[in-house]
């Protein structure tokens, strides 16, 4: 089975959102899907479709044993989605190979976009009283900033691996090819980290929470993928 580098990527998260004010926007409540913009609309429109095929490597690997991934499930409606969660990804650099996903289990925290590694998306969830992360990259008891967070890396799944390794993709989880590891929190931290290697996608994504392995878990099993469908093409517009 194949080694991910999954410390080192939850370390180089940590770091990004923990900058300040530098890497973070100011925290907002959850926006509706009509309130991103013109462009990011246009992007929505051009890149959410695309879909890579699953990589040959599987076609020698027995998946029906393995159970259905959370994501096969329905689409999330766009309007059911955090509008922090569209305008991140609509805006990224790796958004035609990395779709948009969200959590139906984030509950009532408010999300926010997040400035992550150049290239990627990713957005933090705020809930007042829990424990977290402040402005100033301190973690805390009760601050309730980025509490728990969703992101798609600018990473592809390539770019975590060992140069050892023997197989040429990672070693799926799910039926569809998918697959997961999760990391409970290091000795000495409290956040708690999933990655994910989605299959058709051509990124790796990242959740994690300060709330513990439980509630990372919890949020893996509520992922979706996002409807970005639209009813007219874009030179109709």
């Amino acid at each position: 089975m194949r080694k991910w580098h999954l410390s080192a990527i939850i370390a180089g998260l940590l770091i990004s959102f923990g900058c300040g004010s530098s890497t973070t926007t100011a925290a907002t409540p959850s926006m509706p899907f009509a309130a991103i913009s013109d462009q990011e609309v246009a992007a929505l429109e051009t890149t959410g479709a695309e879909t890579p095929a699953m990589p040959d490597a599987y076609a020698a690997i027995d998946l029906s044993g393995l159970p259905v991934a959370p994501w096969a499930a329905e689409p999330m409606a766009t309007d059911a989605v955090p509008g922090a969660v569209l305008s991140a990804w609509a805006t990224a650099a790796n958004r035609a190979v990395c779709a948009p996903i969200a959590s139906s289990s984030a509950g009532e925290a408010n999300a926010r976009v997040s400035q992550i590694m150049e290239g990627g998306w990713a957005v933090e969830f705020d809930r007042p009283g829990m424990p977290g992360m402040n402005a100033s990259g301190d973690t805390c008891a009760r601050c309730g900033r980025g509490v728990f967070g969703i992101a798609g890396t600018a990473m592809s799944p390539d770019d975590i691996v060992r140069e050892d390794a023997e197989m040429d993709v990672p070693e799926p989880s799910f039926a569809d090819g998918s697959h997961l590891e999760v990391e409970a929190p290091a000795e000495g931290e409290q956040v708690a980290a999933a990655t994910i290697t989605m299959n058709g996608q051509g990124c790796v994504y990242q959740v994690w929470s300060f709330l513990g392995e439980a509630h990372v878990r919890e949020l893996v099993a509520g992922l979706r993928r996002v409807e970005v469908r639209t009813e007219q093409p874009l030179a109709a517009r």
